[in-house]
């Protein structure tokens, strides 16, 4: 592997010299490119040569250096290459080799074509085992800490909630509400194992949305005025006051049950369990002992590839002659949440903010950056109705402006965009790009972020506005926050879905009217996926279901 790494390196330096042409050089610019020693160099041209790679000839004499030929392209030495690794079932060996900078384009593609869609007559994969690619490390899978969609879409498949998304896999099997919906009685279901084998109880649920009380979803828990356990299957949840949406906020993944005396481990009771976490790599196994029914795929490796980000997320095929790797399908929807702005009150007046976000064209926007940028967004959530009343924008740009993102996402693009947007209107702009956990710093003007929606679009309306590390909390002032949260707590009162939904789509609107929230555009979100899988559908995360997939081969 090392050598096949080392030669892939030297043939970056002369990629535009095609094979059988000799090339003059020397041991030591050969040892400057391989960061070693002559000495070594020789052992590694041998090794070349024996692999049938290269012809080298040595230089005779002063003023005559050495001449190298490339006899294979990279494409045929990798591919030779990669069947002996294929043989040996290490496909962690492709991973470490598709980490190189050096790969070109089509051979990075060749190669994910190869670890994640597997080949027709390899046997040494699983065939009800499913790669996908990840272009960034998954940090976060503790249900009150994570707030990406990749962690939060794991978290569903490694816990259970209180109440499911679906009735098979919430843990309760049946409750009573009072009338008044202050007082609720969950039966759960018995006999619920953890992934340790432990087996669940009414003390698990107790502590699991305890622990929330201090975290950024505490006001999921702050209604809660006690939680009482009749036995170990039966507990009583009292509130302070009536709350018709509380049943769906425990549907939400920070109140996952966690097991009481294992709080630092990935333990739930999910359909599948953590088997490998590494920088390199993510695999869930299926749980046998899952309560609800069995996922018919047994593995979910997630492949994390950094350098794959601008090289293979472009929505673009490659052309794959080999005839061993098996055919894809795409399945794609157009994203439930958007990517938006939020402007800061305290930093930029109402007339600034109006002005900054007139320059704003979102047509314009996804039609220069492309990609999988795919439709306007008017609003947060697809589903909430707004219209843009007349106003009139006022020509009263600020000098300067700041605006914070985070890696990844697009947004590299995205703020360029607008950055060069407002200069070109005169406003001079200083863009940070960070790391997402450094992103709310509480200072910048304009916030560049994304929300992705829940299975209740209800339930992530009130996320956004009740979240403390929510953006929104850091852009509004103490005395408009307090106003919403009056609103909210009010709204909870209400027992009318539909009223409840309009009152929460009128905080909404109001944040786009008073140039607040920017709603930009939502994504086609795209995952490609070997044609023998069927029952594929994504969900509000833009993922797949892995308990629903079937592999059919």
């Amino acid at each position: 592997m090392n050598t096949l790494i080392q030669f892939l390196i030297l043939r970056s330096k002369w990629n535009n010299i095609e094979e059988n042409q000799p090339i003059p050089v020397t041991l030591t610019e050969i040892a400057e490119i391989l960061n070693c020693s002559v000495r070594n160099v020789k052992y590694i041209l041998k090794s070349f040569i024996s692999n049938d790679w290269i012809i080298w000839i040595p230089g005779m004499g002063r003023g005559n250096p050495s001449k190298i030929t490339f006899r294979q392209s990279n494409r045929e030495i990798i591919e030779e290459e990669v069947k002996k690794i294929m043989k040996e079932n290490k496909a962690e060996k492709l991973m470490v080799l598709l980490q190189l900078e050096e790969l070109q384009e089509k051979e990075r593609k060749y190669l994910l074509d190869i670890l994640l869609y597997r080949e027709k007559n390899n046997d040494t994969y699983s065939k009800d085992t499913l790669h996908l690619p990840v272009y960034r490390q998954i940090h976060q899978l503790s249900p009150s800490l994570a707030t990406r969609r990749t962690e939060l879409h794991l978290i569903r498949h490694l816990y259970s909630t209180l109440i499911g998304i679906d009735s098979e896999r919430g843990i309760a099997e049946h409750w009573r509400i009072e009338s008044d919906y202050k007082r609720f009685t969950f039966v759960l279901r018995k006999g619920v194992k953890f992934h340790d084998d432990s087996t669940l109880t009414a003390e698990d649920v107790r502590y699991s949305l305890l622990k929330l009380k201090n975290t950024n979803f505490s006001w999921v828990v702050d209604e809660i005025k006690s939680i009482e356990i009749l036995h170990d299957t039966k507990l009583v949840i009292q509130l302070f006051r009536s709350n018709y949406s509380f049943l769906s906020w425990l549907t939400l993944p920070c109140t996952s049950i966690i097991a009481a005396n294992y709080t630092d481990r990935i333990i739930g009771t999910g359909p599948y369990y953590l088997s490998k976490h590494n920088e390199s790599i993510v695999i869930l196994k299926a749980f046998s002992n899952y309560f609800g029914y069995r996922p018919s795929t047994d593995e979910i490796k997630l492949i994390i590839v950094p350098v794959i980000y601008k090289q293979y997320f472009d929505g673009q095929e490659v052309q794959n002659n080999n005839s061993d790797v098996i055919e894809k399908q795409v399945v794609s929807q157009i994203d439930v949440g958007c990517k938006y702005i939020l402007l800061h009150t305290a930093a930029l007046s109402k007339e600034e903010r109006l002005s900054l976000i007139q320059k704003i064209n979102i047509p314009q926007m996804i039609a220069s950056l492309k990609e999988n940028r795919q439709e306007v967004a008017t609003t947060l959530l697809r589903g909430i109705n707004h219209s843009l009343t007349d106003q009139a924008f006022p020509n009263c740009l600020p000098s300067t402006v700041s605006i914070r993102t985070y890696k990844g996402a697009g947004n590299e693009k995205d703020m360029g965009w607008l950055c060069k947007q407002w200069e070109e209107s005169g406003v001079r702009v200083n863009g940070t790009l960070v790391d997402y956990s450094q992103l709310y710093d509480g200072k910048t003007d304009v916030i560049l972020t994304e929300i992705s929606g829940e299975d209740s679009l209800e339930t992530t309306l009130f996320s956004f506005i009740l979240n403390k590390d929510s953006p929104l909390q850091l852009v509004l002032s103490p005395k408009r926050l307090k106003e919403i949260r009056e609103i909210v707590g009010n709204v909870i009162q209400i027992n009318d879905q539909e009223k409840r939904w309009e009152e929460l789509s009128h905080v909404h609107n109001d944040l786009i009217e008073e140039g607040v929230l920017v709603p930009l555009f939502r994504w086609n979100q795209i995952v490609k996926v070997p044609t023998s899988f069927a029952k594929l559908s994504l969900n509000s995360y833009g993922w797949l279901n892995f308990s629903e997939l079937v592999n059919e081969m």
